[in-house]
């Protein structure tokens, strides 16, 4: 039953992770879209 409990805690950390994760794809997208348009200069 402590399940129960700890279900909630882990579902926000994994939505959290996932915020994290949204943000470091498109500073990464973004670096590499800075780099392909200095490199093609």
């Amino acid at each position: 039953m402590g399940d129960l409990e700890f279900l909630p805690a882990w579902y926000t950390r994994k939505l959290r992770r996932r915020r994290v994760l949204a943000v470091c794809g498109a500073v990464a997208v973004l670096i590499v879209a800075i780099l392909a348009l200095t490199m093609s200069r």
